[in-house]
């Protein structure tokens, strides 16, 4: 398997970062979108095994996040769009399917009022937030000493992690 990293220019400067597996131009593409704090390297490794399943495979990093460049225009949710939208552009297959982890469902949705559905084979929201607000301050630390059922989500989510997950507070 061959993963490659490139950038793509957007129209005001930015550069996005992507790192894809393509075996077969023809077959599907699977376009893995993280959430507020991912980045495409992390993304793509974290399920590299779709190659292994015969699907392309490529991640991208939204403006600002891992290896993609901070714009001097700053950030909405119309130009995290237009950065996803510049990257389906560049997919060679027919059809893509996008797996939206978090605050990129919400760019994933603005996408596809602007651009519409024609190159979309699927859509995968993960984890979507229900409401978005801004965060208060603390609010990480609020999250971590969380109880579910009397057991606290940091010690879980430890346990799920077991060394893979990026650090954090957990």
């Amino acid at each position: 398997m061959h993963k490659e990293s490139k950038f793509i220019s957007h129209e005001d400067g930015t550069k996005i970062h992507v790192v894809q597996t393509i075996l077969d131009p023809k077959k599907v593409t699977v376009l893995l979108l993280p959430g507020l704090s991912g980045e495409a390297i992390e993304t793509f490794n974290s399920l590299r095994r779709l190659v292994g399943e015969g699907y392309n495979l490529m991640a991208m990093s939204f403006r600002g996040r891992g290896r993609s460049s901070t714009p001097s225009s700053g950030y909405s949710i119309q130009s995290h769009a237009q950065d996803l939208g510049i990257v389906i552009k560049t997919i060679q297959s027919e059809k893509v399917v996008l797996v939206a982890t978090s605050i990129a469902s919400i760019y994933t949705m603005a996408y596809l009022e602007q651009y519409g559905i024609q190159r979309i084979a699927g859509l995968v929201i993960v984890d979507h937030p229900l409401k978005v607000s801004k965060l208060k301050h603390g609010w990480a630390q609020n999250f971590s000493q969380l109880k579910i059922n009397g057991v606290s989500v940091s010690s879980t989510m430890r346990k799920r992690c077991s060394g893979s997950c990026r650090a954090g507070v957990y």
